[in-house]
């Protein structure tokens, strides 16, 4: 399976909208591709593509929150157990997993478990407010 992924575009005509789709980077660069026209050994004809900010670019999970959202690494989701919760999805290397982590107590806990519960409210780059969640 390949990974979907998205960023936020820095292209004149979209500039600060999401862009989904495949990731290429190159030299610092990245692009969102959407559509591949014709591909062989020896080349690719790329369709549709869009240049995005590569301090934006997260991968999708492949899990979805309560409203059936895709969630992709660096939203901020919100939950209710007994307590509010404020979470920050990312990728835990060394366990090799999805993960939340959590912004009062910043235990972090496995994504799969209870995403079903969760709500996307942002991310960390439009939403940074969100981060500064008091107890």
């Amino acid at each position: 399976m390949i990974p979907k992924f998205r960023g936020l575009s820095i292209d004149e005509k979209s500039k600060g909208e999401w862009q989904y789709g495949y990731l290429i980077e190159d030299n610092g660069q990245s692009f969102i591709i959407n559509e591949v026209i014709e591909a062989n050994e020896q080349y690719i004809t790329i369709g549709s593509w869009c240049p995005v900010n590569p301090e934006t670019v997260g991968r999708f999970t492949g899990l979805f929150d309560k409203n059936c959202k895709e969630i992709f690494e660096k939203d901020i989701l919100f939950g209710h157990a007994g307590e509010d919760f404020w979470e920050v999805v990312e990728f835990d290397e060394a366990d090799g997993k999805w993960v939340r982590t959590d912004l009062c107590y910043y235990s972090k806990l496995d994504l799969s478990e209870n995403n079903e519960f969760m709500e996307i409210i942002g991310n960390v780059y439009e939403n940074p407010g969100l981060l500064e969640v008091t107890e």
